[in-house]
Formats: C-alpha cells, sequence, structure tokens
C-alpha cells in the first residue's frame, strides 16, 4: 500500500498542531539526566556523532547517517536545539493524519511528536520497511522525526540510556567521524528487509559493508626481540566508523622455520620470537550485527647476530697468579655480552670446573702446568647457538732477570746472582801471569779473580733458584824447595 496523507486537514488542526510543536521545542526536557552520552545531529548533513565521556572528556566513537525534517511545514520541520531521551519503545506505532500508520523501531521520545526511530515499516515486522525510505538516509526525508538505520537505531536504544543529552545543529562540516556511505537496496520492492538489521534470517544483511580489518606493524622482527602478536592491530565498523577492536582475535598462526619447505599450525601461545622463521597469522572479528572477516599478516623473525668471543688467547702466567679470563670479551650484534659467558678450567691434575665469567677473574692458577681453558657464549636469542673457544694457559714458577757479573769479582758476582734468586755455581780457570798476558785478546784484559764468562746471558729470564755458572780467572800458584819462585 503506497503511504498517502489526507491533505483536507482544517486550519484549526494545523494551527493546534504548529502551537504543539513550537511548544514542545521551547519547553525545557523533563527527562532524567545520563553524562554518559551525547548524541549530536547535524541536520544540514544528515549525519549523527555518538560521543562517550572518557576521562572527563567526550571522544566521538561512532557516526550514523540520518534523514531529519523536510522542512515544509512546522509539523515537518526538525529544530535545533538540546534535548534529553525520555521514553523509549521497542515498536512505535506512528501517525501524522490519524489514517495512516507507521512503526518504527528502537525508539527513543526526545520533545513533542519528534523521536529518533528507525526508517519506518509498513507493518511491525522485519521484512515490511519501506525500501524507498530506507535509500533516502544520509538526506532530509522525514516529518520532523530523526530516522536512523535499523542497526543504528538499535545501537542508541542498547546504548544511551534514557536521559541521554541529544544537540541538534547545523552546520557544512560532517563532524570529527565523518559521514558513513549510504547503503541502497536494489530493485523496486516497496517493503522488505533493512540491510543492518541484526535479526536473524536478514537475507539482505550482504548488502552492509563487512568490518575492516586493519595491521599496522612491523613485518620483520630481529630474532629474541619483543613482539606482541596483537599489538598495532585494529578494526571498524565501515557502516558507523566505529572502532570494534575489542572484538578483533586471533584465529590461526602457521610458522614455517628457517629452511622448511611448509607452513605448520601452531598455538598462539606457543609463539616466541626465540625461533626465526616465517608466521602467518590470521586475524578475525565478529561484531555485534552477525557479520565477520579475517586478515592474514605475515612476518619474518629475523635470526639474530651470532654470539662472538675475543681476545681468548694462549699464554703463559706466573704460578700463583689469577684472572683466567684476562682480555678475553663476548658480543652479539651491537650488544655486549661479556658478563654472560661461561669458564671450564682443566687443570694439570685433570680436575675440571665450570664457573661464571666473573668467578673466572678470581680462579688461580696454583699449581705449575698446563690448563685446558673454554670459553662459552650462548646466544640471548636461540639457546642452540653457541660460540666456543678453547686455549691452553701455561702456569710456570716466577722468572727472573739474568744479571750481568762479568767483570765482577767473584765474591761480587756470587752476591749479586744470589740476590737475583739464582744459585751460583763457579768454574776456575787457571793460568800464570805470562799466559794470562799472551791470552788478553781472549780474556779482554782482566785481573785474576774477575769473572770473564757467565752461562746465561744477561737479559735471559729463568725460574727462580735456576743455577748460573760463572768462570773465574785463577792464577797458578809457584812452588820451590828453597821458597824461591823457579824459573824456566
Amino acid at each position: 500500500m503506497k503511504k498517502t496523507y489526507n491533505r483536507s486537514i482544517t486550519l484549526v488542526l494545523a494551527l493546534a498542531m504548529i502551537i504543539t510543536l513550537f511548544a514542545a521545542y521551547l519547553e525545557p526536557a523533563h527527562a532524567a539526566t545520563s553524562n554518559s552520552y551525547w548524541l549530536k545531529v547535524n541536520q544540514k548533513r544528515n549525519v549523527i556523532t555518538a560521543y562517550k565521556k572518557v576521562g572527563g572528556k567526550w571522544k566521538p566513537i561512532r557516526a550514523m547517517l540520518c534523514s531529519t525534517g523536510v522542512n515544509y511545514t512546522p509539523a515537518t520541520t526538525t529544530y535545533n536545539g538540546t534535548w534529553r531521551t525520555s521514553s523509549k519503545k521497542r515498536w512505535l506505532t506512528m501517525s501524522l493524519d490519524g489514517q495512516f500508520f507507521d512503526y518504527g523501531q528502537y525508539t527513543a521520545h526526545l520533545y513533542g511528536g519528534i523521536y529518533i526511530h528507525s526508517v519506518w515499516y509498513y507493518a511491525p515486522k522485519h521484512n515490511a520497511q519501506a525500501r524507498a525510505e530506507f535509500n533516502k538516509l544520509g538526506t532530509k526525508a522525514s516529518h520532523g522525526c530523526i530516522r536512523v538505520s535499523t542497526a543504528d537505531a538499535k545501537w542508541m536504544y542498547d546504548t544511551c540510556p534514557a536521559g541521554t543529552k541529544v544537540t541538534v545543529y547545523s552546520s557544512s562540516k560532517a563532524g570529527p567521524l565523518g559521514k558513513p556511505k549510504a547503503i541502497k537496496i536494489p530493485g523496486s520492492a516497496q517493503q522488505t528487509w533493512d540491510p543492518t538489521d541484526p535479526a536473524k534470517g536478514n537475507p539482505l544483511r550482504y548488502l552492509m559493508p563487512k568490518p575492516v580489518i586493519t595491521v599496522k606493524k612491523s613485518a620483520s622482527v630481529k630474532q629474541g626481540a619483543s613482539y606482541k602478536l596483537t599489538s598495532g592491530v585494529s578494526a571498524k565498523d565501515p557502516n558507523s566508523f566505529m572502532s570494534l577492536t575489542k572484538y578483533v582475535k586471533i584465529s590461526k598462526l602457521k610458522m614455517k622455520a628457517a629452511g622448511a619447505s611448509s607452513y605448520k599450525t601452531i598455538k598462539t601461545s606457543a609463539f616466541s620470537t626465540k625461533n626465526a622463521g616465517t608466521y602467518k597469522v590470521t586475524y578475525s572479528v565478529n561484531d555485534p550485527w552477525g557479520r565477520s572477516t579475517t586478515k592474514t599478516f605475515k612476518f619474518t623473525v629475523k635470526s639474530a647476530d651470532k654470539p662472538v668471543i675475543s681476545g681468548a688467547k694462549d699464554r703463559t702466567v706466573e704460578t700463583g697468579s689469577s684472572n683466567a679470563v684476562t682480555g678475553v670479551t663476548g658480543k652479539q650484534g651491537s650488544s655486549s655480552r661479556t658478563s654472560a659467558i661461561t669458564v671450564t678450567i682443566k687443570d694439570p691434575s685433570g680436575n675440571t670446573k665450570t664457573m661464571s665469567y666473573s668467578e673466572a677473574k678470581s680462579y688461580v692458577f696454583s699449581e705449575d702446568g698446563n690448563y685446558t681453558v673454554t670459553y662459552k657464549l650462548v646466544s640471548a636469542a636461540d639457546k642452540s647457538v653457541i660460540a666456543k673457544t678453547t686455549v691452553t694457559i701455561t702456569a710456570q714458577a716466577a722468572l727472573k732477570e739474568v744479571p750481568n757479573v762479568k767483570g765482577m769479582t767473584e765474591e761480587a758476582a756470587a752476591k749479586a746472582l744470589q740476590d737475583a734468586g739464582f744459585t751460583v755455581k763457579t768454574e776456575y780457570t787457571t793460568l800464570t801471569s805470562d799466559e794470562l798476558k799472551a791470552n788478553a785478546d781472549k780474556f779482554g784484559g782482566m785481573s785474576f779473580g774477575q769473572v770473564y764468562e757467565q752461562s746465561e746471558v744477561s737479559g735471559t729470564k729463568l725460574k727462580a733458584g735456576s743455577t748460573v755458572t760463572i768462570k773465574v780467572l785463577k792464577e797458578e800458584a809457584t812452588s820451590s824447595a828453597t821458597g824461591d819462585a823457579t824459573t824456566a
């Protein structure tokens, strides 16, 4: 049945309606106050922006297409002003002329005969909405009420309690969230479903755009670094620009290990960047209106830099000295890992001990001999990646420098060597005065009683207690029966 109106309303009734509307417009709201939500109706652009008070500030959370009054007469005009909603009804029976009745879903009374409600229906049935009127959403089309889609009407009905503030204004700017794109129902049917109606069995649900999932996160992460699967993921309802992020879930996670040819499904709880490879994570969202969508995002956990040990080399130390990590450092990428090095030492007696880097600083090489020292550094990202280096550290008694005693007397040379920590052995070369003179070039003009040679070259280092042999010139003794010297 096509909607018609009785155009023969008397002047008295028309004037009465005008007076009633204006009185309602001027009257303050009597509804209880609710300050959680605020609906701002821009009737020039025919879009409603819903605000929610968050932390004491009003935050825009949802945009909704609407149809306000066509402004042909006072009865079909939506007036600017601020009111508060009062009574709410699931289905509202409406009539302008008392002869033709239509019905609105999810309604809230604003003032006088003005309500916020769904696009009207020919009957209180889900499949009896006026198709042509639905297709007018986003433009002026009503007889003064504020029409919205069924989904938007239901959201306000469920979310905004009686007493919610509603401000009607006119502006060329749609609002902070913008104006959603209108949905159009194709065909020529007079009565049909509202595509946004969440009721079960809606055959036009496919016309309503699905939620949109957006992923803004790095597609590459270093092994061992922090990486949350849910961070950087958001979802929106394109029909209202409302955030659906809280409904986003991870429906599937797959991993292809480095070197593997195929993906395998893993549990979200098992995800860790310690495991290098390529991952595919599928996000899904099911919104409150029965729509769902998915989005798959691929990212790579790159193998971290391998740990490196530097400065480890074979060396000789003094018995009794300490520090098995002198000059040894560790690194992984640009990070120092020196303190994470573990040290295993096998001493000359065959005893083995493993210790931390700091403990190895105090290790004492208590006996002479060779110590096998192994340095080990495990990757911070993957415990199967290990750097290892083995060296030999030889411990021996203290080395002393041999002094130069050539040219000294026997007594002075012996004292100098003994003071330096050596044992002294003396060998003599016995010559006559004539033989000494004859061999002056060999003995360097030395006198009897002086050292002309030493077994170890001066400056040589030997263990303390080592023997140094010195050779001393000694004059040959003379003999005579009469006690006089003989001549040849």
